[in-house]
């Protein structure tokens, strides 16, 4: 798949999103139901966003800043999997061998917004 720039600029929201949640938050090592809950709510604030989009309401501005928190927190959850892949069968392990090839995130950002 081509890079385009709406590609490059979701993946520099998302990783700019991820720090500034490992700022507020820290490492987070939930367990997956917890991961869930925290996703469920999440998405339950781009919804709320959605509808005041389309019907009226405080948070109709917000639906880009909500599904990029929905993004990352997925991302989170994508990286706790692939901390444990034991946990998480072969398809874990395989995407965990294969993220040596991937840059350090501050690196990405860095050279996605040098690309913009």
């Amino acid at each position: 798949m081509p890079c385009s720039a709406q590609v490059a600029g979701a993946v520099v929201a998302l990783l700019t999103e991820r720090q500034k949640q490992h700022a507020k938050w820290g490492e987070q090592n939930h367990d997956m139901m917890t991961w869930l809950a925290i996703l469920h709510e999440e998405t339950g604030e781009l919804a709320e966003a959605c509808l005041h989009h389309k019907f009226g309401g405080p948070e109709a501005d917000n639906v880009l800043k909500e599904a990029v928190q929905v993004a990352a927190v997925g991302c989170q959850i994508v990286e706790y999997l692939l901390k444990k892949p034991m946990a998480w069968g072969e398809e874990a392990e395989a995407a965990q061998n294969n993220q040596a090839h991937l840059p350090a995130p501050a690196e990405t950002v860095e050279r996605k917004k040098d690309n913009l």
